[in-house]
């Protein structure tokens, strides 16, 4: 089964449900499973639980248990962070040099600035075995939850509320952001983008034609961002601490490419992708 309702869904209740626990499967297994390298699984259990998040933002105005299983979903990928967070960085990086020429012909591997960030933040502060297992673990105590799990509503009438206010967040975030340039609200922004994205795939079957084409505007926008966003971490863990990337090699060239980059991500976000998402709902 996909990550949507369908209409042989009994009720939003019954899709709800069902959702959840084919993702919670999912997870779980994905979690366990040894034939996939570790930063894979990290990977996709992240990705089930922010669709499962976004799940209960679409139903959360009209599900009493919304504030504890949200929370029981987010502290249970907090553990995950850090190791996806150096992956991105590293590769954040690689893709950087390998867009400008003007940064030098060498491999990103033999970079100086490279080794150091993998020196920092491939050093696990915990076996990610481990952490893989306890995350497993919380999954299977909101598994267990999952299948009770009731709405106050039913029809639109369970879903609406939560839609509209996803969609106005975005909006909100995305005129802070815009007003102030700041790489916070961008990522702020980013995330409200990317559940309104997983509203419109969870509703997609309810009309395609529409639907399809808003879907893809707010997926090439939460792209946009979310490179932009990893620039900016990249940008942030360089520049601070210039005594031990400066002592390496020469990071000014680095930084300004990244800065540039950032600056043409955020263009194309405000000026060309965002009116396709705003209009489309």
């Amino acid at each position: 089964m996909s990550f949507k309702f369908l209409l042989s869904d009994g009720s939003v209740t019954d899709g709800c449900r069902r959702i959840a626990i084919e993702q919670l499967d999912k997870a779980v297994g994905e979690a366990g499973n040894g034939e996939i390298r570790v930063a894979e699984r990290i990977l996709r259990v992240r990705k089930r639980c922010k669709k499962l998040r976004g799940l209960l933002r679409l139903v959360g105005p009209a599900f009493p248990g919304y504030a504890k299983e949200n929370a029981a979903l987010r502290d249970a990928a907090a553990g995950l962070s850090g190791a996806r967070d150096a992956d991105v960085l590293v590769a954040t990086f690689d893709n950087l040099l390998a867009a400008n020429d003007a940064l030098g012909s060498a491999p990103a591997q033999s970079n100086p600035i490279r080794e150091e960030l993998l020196r920092r933040h491939h050093a696990p502060d915990a076996d990610p075995e481990a952490v893989l297992s306890s995350f497993a673990d919380a999954l299977q105590e909101i598994h267990a939850r999952a299948g009770d799990w009731a709405l106050k509503e039913e029809a639109f009438d369970a879903i609406s509320d939560g839609l509209v206010k996803t969609y106005k967040s975005a909006r909100k975030a995305m005129a802070s952001a815009e007003k102030t340039g700041s790489a916070l609200l961008c990522h702020t922004w980013r995330r409200h983008v990317k559940y309104h994205w997983h509203h419109l795939g969870l509703l997609r079957d309810t009309a395609p034609d529409v639907l399809t084409a808003s879907r893809s505007a707010a997926q090439r926008l939460a792209e946009l961002l979310g490179d932009h966003h990893d620039l900016a971490v990249l940008v942030e863990t360089i520049a601070g601490d210039m005594s031990a990337f400066g002592a390496k090699a020469d990071v000014k060239p680095l930084l300004a490419a990244a800065r540039d980059r950032q600056n043409d991500l955020a263009r194309q976000a405000f000026v060309g992708t965002h009116p396709k998402l705003l209009s489309a709902v």
